[in-house]
């Protein structure tokens, strides 16, 4: 175990007891949910200890939904709960946060998979008054892939990224990133679990003028119905290298 400082630091240890100066780490022992990738400025951040309250919710399909859930989790003792109960099921939770200040933008979600699981998708859609620039990245579970939303509107795998096929497990945490830069409007790169890959890519765009603000979306699909999947932990960040 590393103790922060090397041994010719001019502040010296007392017996078993270490100076510590990275307040990162320090964060992390006390409970942070901020472990995964520790780059950027959290702006915002849902455990999902105090309820759902912070987000909307999106359903389609007989039986389906998201809901609080005190079983099972990443961290402390809840998570969202997206109930799959019939074949196509679609839900989601998404949240509407004013426009932050324009450079790169992190988002990360941890999430469980399911046998019958479609895809779960992670989007952001800036809208600035004039236009709608969407990035998008998306776990295809039926294919065993991470696509992201090009362009052209459509799921394209991201190169140069081979995925081992994750534990499928509700207790099984996979932990997705996404970072893209508002400014630029374009894709900085993307961390899955142990990979990464930088992404240089453009985003699917569109004229609107809905007022400006940044909206947030984690959706999930069914191919099958009988099953459940569960998010925890999601970051908003900012200033992201």
């Amino acid at each position: 175990m590393s103790y922060d400082l090397p041994d010719f630091y001019r502040i010296r240890s007392r017996g078993p007891l270490y100076p510590l100066t990275d307040l990162a780490e320090l964060a992390a022992r006390l409970g942070s949910i901020v472990t995964f990738d520790r780059r950027g400025d959290v702006v915002w951040f849902d455990d999902f200890e105090s309820g759902l309250s912070a987000w909307q919710k999106s359903e389609s399909g007989a039986g389906s939904g998201v809901d609080w859930d005190g079983n099972v989790s990443r961290s402390g003792g809840f998570s969202a709960k997206y109930t799959l109960d019939s074949s196509a099921a679609n839900v989601a939770l998404f949240r509407i946060f004013p426009v932050p200040v324009l450079g790169k933008i992190g988002m990360e979600i941890s999430f469980t998979i399911n046998s019958n699981l479609s895809w779960f998708q992670f989007l952001s859609s800036y809208y600035d008054s004039a236009n709608v620039a969407q990035f998008g990245i998306r776990y295809n579970n039926a294919l065993g892939q991470l696509e992201y939303l090009n362009s052209s509107g459509s799921w394209i795998e991201i190169p140069d990224l081979n995925i081992r096929a994750p534990y499928v497990s509700k207790w099984n945490f996979n932990t997705l990133k996404m970072v893209f830069d508002l400014e630029k409007t374009i894709y900085t790169r993307i961390l899955f679990n142990e990979l990464a890959a930088d992404l240089t890519e453009a985003p699917s765009t569109a004229v609107s003028s809905q007022p400006a603000r940044l909206d947030i979306y984690m959706r999930a699909r069914e191919g099958a119905s009988g099953e459940s999947l569960y998010a925890d932990d999601y970051i908003l960040t900012q200033n992201e290298p």
